[in-house]
């Protein structure tokens, strides 16, 4: 028999006297225990387990054979998950610790770029305020010159009316007889030369 039944059997024998206990406390007050309908009993319960046993043997062992493979495959199936696990945490702790390394060689990359960016647009603001300034001061230069020029021309003018009203004030009636005799005659003597 298999060891399966054997250890039924034992236990349905160590079951027995408790079954005898019972029985008694059943029995009533007269105190006789029924050991012999107990023991039929028992012997008839091993008998019956033990022609179970015989019959459904070989299926009884192909489903444990069959439960200790899919243990075994479930076994075998979580130690494979677990390596994995192991190799993926691995890999995971090294790269979160290259991480950390890569981090900062990005955050100095980044600090490195933002002060080219900086020092490129100061560089810029500096070039667009001298083109500015250069700007102002050829305005400014234009503008006073064209000031100058207007100064002069108004000072002229007010020169060419100061001295007219000036000649004007000085010249009498005998001045204009005189202007206008020497006019003429340098006008008379500059068409005699030409028709000559």
């Amino acid at each position: 028999m298999t060891r399966m039944i054997k250890r039924m059997m034992v236990r349905t024998l160590a079951v027995a006297p408790l079954l005898a206990l019972s029985g008694a406390a059943l029995a009533g007050g007269d105190g006789h225990i029924p050991l012999q309908k107990i023991g039929l009993h028992a012997l008839n319960l091993v008998i019956l387990l033990g022609v179970i046993g015989f019959f459904t043997r070989k299926m009884i062992r192909d489903g444990l054979a069959n439960r200790a493979a899919n243990i075994r495959t479930a076994i075998e199936a979580s130690d494979k998950a677990y390596a994995a696990a192991k190799v993926r945490y691995a890999e995971l702790e090294s790269k979160l610790s290259g991480l950390e390394g890569h981090l900062a060689d990005m955050r100095k990359e980044a600090e490195v770029e933002a002060a080219a960016e900086r020092d490129l647009l100061i560089a810029k603001a500096d070039a667009e305020a001298a083109a500015i300034q250069a700007s102002v001061a050829r305005t400014v230069r234009g503008e006073s010159a064209r000031a100058r020029t207007a100064l002069r021309r108004h000072a002229a003018e007010l020169a060419v009316t100061l001295a007219a009203e000036q000649v004007a004030a000085s010249i009498t009636d005998a001045d204009h007889v005189r202007l206008t005799r020497d006019f003429l005659g340098a006008v008379q003597g500059g068409s005699e030369v030409s028709h000559g």
